[in-house]
């Protein structure tokens, strides 16, 4: 599990969750483009609840490996996968315009 601060709040959340977090809020910054994000937490009181995070370019994200604490681990593989295809999306490479190629590239066609 990890323990992740935003906001100054933290909580705790699987590994899975965690990383595709920080993956996910990465690529946004990157493009200068903000979003929002629902995952399953577990508060300092042990209670599970869900949070959403508001990730973009100046979000201010930490997530760090949390002792074994003797509760099971959070998972959501639904919350997982959405989280890497918005990645795969993002991230997807942007071809460069073709409408004004290199004079003489072609020339032994």
């Amino acid at each position: 599990m990890k323990t992740v601060i935003y906001a100054g709040d933290a909580f705790v959340t699987g590994d899975a969750i965690a990383d595709a977090v920080l993956r996910y809020s990465k690529i946004l910054a990157e493009a200068g483009t903000a979003d929002t994000v629902t995952i399953p937490v577990r508060r300092n009181d042990g209670e599970r609840v869900e949070a959403t995070l508001l990730l973009g370019p100046a979000s201010q994200i930490v997530a760090e490996s949390q002792p074994y604490d003797g509760r099971e681990e959070i998972e959501d593989g639904d919350v997982v996968d959405e989280l890497n295809a918005r990645s795969d999306t993002r991230d997807a490479p942007v071809g460069l315009p073709v409408d004004d190629p290199t004079p003489g590239w072609d020339d032994e066609l």
